[in-house]
């Protein structure tokens, strides 16, 4: 994992599947400082983040997702995320957008049913690095992983790159979510990273990605063990 926005602290041992669990402490930036302030952050996965071009699919639970996937997943390496238009034309979250570009934590695309040239510009982001979906479309009514949006099996389909699943837990009881229920001021967040994956079908739309899209973001959440963040 590259650590251009602060130090860190790596440590190397074995997991209880004996896979290497490499343990990685950064600063997260400015970014990272200000989310420590309403979550307590910790980070599950067997290997470090590569920085290459790939799709990382995540689920969406609070509006702190995307912050929390920028500070502390690839630390000194913009990403492109992947939002709906509807999003870049509201405040406050037009301006936190353009605030996150100039800190250098990444830009976006649009991916929208009715905007095409989303996908095709997402693809070819894909190709040149990390890009970020959300493939539910919105955020989580109840906590659980939603049905998937088509859009995001045409953009793995059509960019043919590893496909990285992320699962988030602990933001659901922040107060930046719509799930009802108890609210905790700096609830425990866990952040489970999965190994990249190839998924390619047949020449065609991707559609019968969304199954394994699905089943893959479904598998991030456990069999990883657990490296803390503080």
């Amino acid at each position: 994992m590259s650590a251009h926005c602060g130090a860190h602290r790596d440590r190397t041992r074995v997991g209880s599947a004996g896979l290497p669990v490499k343990r990685h402490m950064p600063s997260g930036g400015p970014l990272g400082l200000l989310l420590r302030l309403v979550c307590r952050v910790r980070i599950r996965h067997r290997q470090p983040w590569e920085q290459r071009p790939v799709v990382v699919v995540c689920n969406h639970v609070s509006y702190l997702d995307g912050l929390l996937v920028a500070a502390f997943l690839a630390p000194g390496r913009p990403l492109t995320f992947a939002i709906t238009g509807d999003f870049t034309e509201h405040e406050p979250w037009r301006s936190a957008l353009r605030a996150l570009r100039w800190l250098g934590y990444g830009d976006w695309c649009t991916l929208d049913p009715d905007r095409p040239q989303g996908v095709r510009q997402l693809v070819q982001r894909a190709r040149q690095g990390p890009v970020v979906i959300f493939p539910e479309g919105g955020l989580s009514p109840d906590g659980t992983l939603q049905p998937l949006a088509p859009g995001v099996a045409a953009v793995v389909h059509h960019a043919r790159v590893p496909v990285i699943p992320v699962h988030i837990t602990g933001t659901e009881r922040s107060r930046f979510a719509r799930v009802s229920g108890p609210k905790a001021w700096r609830p425990r967040v866990t952040l489970s990273v999965g190994h990249p994956v190839w998924l390619v079908v047949p020449e065609g739309t991707g559609r019968a990605l969304l199954p394994r899209l699905q089943a893959l973001l479904a598998s991030a959440a456990g069999g990883v063990e657990p490296c803390e963040m503080r």
